[in-house]
């Protein structure tokens, strides 16, 4: 028979056990992100050192795989339409790779305001 004082620890580590087992889920965006019909903005720390930002290049790539998408250099505020996209772009996708953030601190760049609110304005203005 076990103390009645040790239930709470038994609970608590059947419960991380689950959440060990749930969070180790690996969620494939790669494979699903072509089917995004919306526009898309990917901001990612490039000294990031959880997630590489190569990560985010292989994403924006992926999304561009779908006919729909076209690319937005925020940079220029230009559309550039992909290769082979025989017909009108729907969606907007841009990347914005922000020098010297890292993981948790891309807010704090000025770029990332600025990303967000241009990207916002364009398509704004396309809708």
């Amino acid at each position: 028979m076990t103390h009645p004082m040790a239930y709470p620890f038994r609970i608590f580590t059947i419960i991380r056990a689950l959440l060990r087992r749930n969070l180790a889920f690996k969620y494939a965006t790669i494979d699903r992100i072509h089917r995004l019909y919306c526009p898309l903005l990917l901001l990612h720390g490039k000294e990031d050192p959880k997630i590489p930002f190569e990560h985010s290049q292989l994403l924006y790539q992926a999304a561009l795989s779908n006919p729909s998408n076209c690319a937005l250099n925020l940079s220029q505020s230009m559309k550039i339409h992909t290769e082979g996209a025989n017909n009108e772009c729907h969606f907007h996708t841009a990347l914005q790779l922000v020098p010297g953030a890292v993981h948790n601190n891309v807010y704090v760049f000025p770029e990332w305001l600025d990303s967000i609110s241009t990207f916002i304005a364009h398509v704004e203005d396309t809708s």
